[in-house]
């Protein structure tokens, strides 16, 4: 199911995303920014057609204990056709979240699965009313954790895109040091709050 579901998510929210494996500890540094909860429409990217821009057309953020429930909805275009309304409507999935401030950036924390919890992190930001999703260039983030940290036992190249085994205090430096280093990110959807 894992290897289904998380390419699938991946794919609604970013483009690129870091996997992993184990959050250990981190799960609960740090669980929830108010200001994320609610509704987000997206509005794609200024001079781009909005079918263009990756990411799903609202997210919906839901306090659920100590996280959010993300749900990641596509609504449905009533010129297209079945097929590709079911899917739109399967696209309609559920993730637990938490947040974290790596380095100078708020991280979104996402688990899925059910029986190991498998996951992802992402960054974004919210200025007023809009919500800046950004994606990693993971193909140079991949080379830069190879030459300035061999070392790194549970952050690892994973083919071309970096993957973290357990989220540990040696996995939140390297990160932060990435974090910090506006080089490898660019914003590649805005979502506006819905009122």
């Amino acid at each position: 199911m894992k290897k289904h579901l998380l390419p699938v998510v991946a794919l609604l929210l970013l483009s690129s995303c870091t996997e992993v494996e184990d959050f250990g500890a981190y799960w609960d540094k740090e669980a929830l920014d108010p200001a994320v909860e609610g509704t987000w429409k997206k509005i794609g990217m200024p001079g781009q057609e909005l079918h263009n821009v990756p990411g799903a057309g609202e997210l919906v953020f839901v306090k659920n204990g100590p996280s959010y429930v993300l749900q990641i909805v596509d609504p449905i275009d009533e010129k297209v056709s079945d097929d590709v309304a079911q899917r739109k409507k399967d696209k309609g999935l559920e993730v637990e979240l938490r947040t974290l401030k790596i380095g100078r950036h708020q991280f979104f924390l996402a688990r899925t699965g059910e029986r190991k919890p498998y996951g992802f992190i992402f960054r974004y930001e919210i200025e007023g009313n809009i919500l800046r999703e950004y994606s990693l260039d993971e193909w140079t983030a991949a080379e830069w954790v190879d030459e300035k940290h061999p070392d790194g036992k549970n952050i690892h190249r994973n083919g071309r895109y970096l993957a973290v085994k357990t989220f540990d205090d040696q996995v939140f430096r390297i990160l932060s040091e990435i974090s910090n280093d506006d080089t490898f990110w660019m914003v590649v959807c805005e979502y506006k709050k819905a009122l």
